[in-house]
């Protein structure tokens, strides 16, 4: 909170602000096969052969800005021709957690008036939450193949918003 220092009259003493960024790289991603190939890891799939020189891949899980956003699908996050579905009985050499999902920023922010009326105070608010209302995307499917072997058409997409659009509230406190 922040007192802004303005002094007069009545009208221009008493305001204060106050804000919230946050703002945090990708959460990590464990991408998988999909299906179980190898063994069973407690109901999981197991994990895909990660091969950066594939066509289509260039060494860059993530795709590019121009291509996460088809027109009429889900956002695509992941970009699937980086990875093989590894031969039957083996486990594939992605890591754990190899691809970072979006980012996430939000700003918060309040404006408050403090009206002093003898033993009696009013203060008033506006806040507004997602100030800059920044769509934040939730982290993408990691299943990268479907049972038959293909790349599953759900594959790398995100199908969630994380936090909400911009938000108003207005208040009123009264201090006796």
């Amino acid at each position: 909170m922040y007192l802004l220092p303005f002094k007069g009259n009545q009208f221009v003493e008493g305001w204060q602000v106050s804000g919230i960024f946050n703002f945090r790289s990708g959460l990590p991603n464990n991408v998988t096969d999909g299906i179980i190939r190898a063994f069973n890891n407690q109901g999981s799939a197991n994990r895909p052969n990660f091969v950066p020189n594939a066509p289509g891949c260039n060494g860059n899980t993530v795709l590019p800005e121009s291509d996460r956003f088809p027109v009429g699908s889900n956002p695509r996050w992941i970009n699937t021709a980086c990875f093989q579905l590894p031969r039957l009985g083996e486990l594939g050499n992605t890591p754990r957690n190899f691809v970072d999902g979006p980012k996430y920023m939000n700003v918060d922010a309040a404006i408050m008036k403090n009206v002093s009326l003898g033993t009696t105070s009013v203060q008033l608010r506006a806040e507004v939450f997602n100030l800059l209302n920044h769509t934040n995307f939730g982290v993408p499917g990691a299943a990268i193949f479907a049972g038959s072997g293909a790349v599953s058409p759900t594959a790398g997409t995100i199908t969630s918003i994380v936090g909400t659009a911009r938000q108003l509230q207005f208040g009123m406190k009264v201090m006796f």
